[in-house]
């Protein structure tokens, strides 16, 4: 089976790595050993090319650098309901995952969480998210998005992936949600 470790809380379990599973869905559980589990740790799934679909608990509220991390055959992810934190990378490099939806609770999308990745299309659960940009340092450049509503799906999906048109590299920034 999958890899867990019990988070420093003690509270709580990350999932960690593959372990014995190989599996091509994976499912998470929601809890281990009787705990819930939280997060998905740095370099979970790094470099896997077996996954092709992963379904996560809502209970998941990081999910941590590099987790996914050129996962070459994954193209199924629904993000859980919870959470909260993408961490750098973590999904960088996932070239078969074309659509993501955004949880309405996600507050910090760090730099390069879809660097290389295949989205075309970004969708927000909440139509009340604010995104702002700001370099890893946490100093603001400029606000990006006033509403998500303004920019399209497929605008939002080029800018966590690649450089824009007029050669702004915004995937390399930390995008923080202050409607929350």
């Amino acid at each position: 089976g999958l890899e867990y470790t019990l988070n420093s809380d003690g509270a709580s379990y990350s999932v960690t790595g593959i372990g014995t599973c190989d599996d091509t869905d994976i499912v998470i559980p929601d809890t281990y050993d009787g705990l819930p589990i939280t997060e998905i740790g740095k370099k979970a799934f790094y470099n896997n090319d077996n996954i092709t679909i992963i379904i996560m608990p809502d209970s998941i509220t990081v999910i941590w650098d590099s987790a996914f991390y050129s996962c070459g055959t994954l193209a199924n992810v629904t993000l859980p309901t919870n959470l909260k934190v993408l961490k750098g990378s973590s999904f960088a490099y996932t070239k078969k995952i074309t659509e993501i939806i955004i949880p309405k609770n996600v507050s910090l999308i760090e730099a390069k969480a879809f660097l290389g990745a295949g989205l075309k299309s970004v969708k927000f659960e909440s139509n009340e998210s604010t995104w702002i940009l700001v370099k890893p340092s946490g100093s603001s450049i400029f606000n990006i998005l006033q509403d998500a509503t303004i920019a399209t799906p497929s605008y939002f999906a080029t800018a966590l992936t690649t450089s824009l048109s007029n050669g702004t590299i915004i995937y390399d920034h930390d995008w923080i949600n202050i409607a929350q």
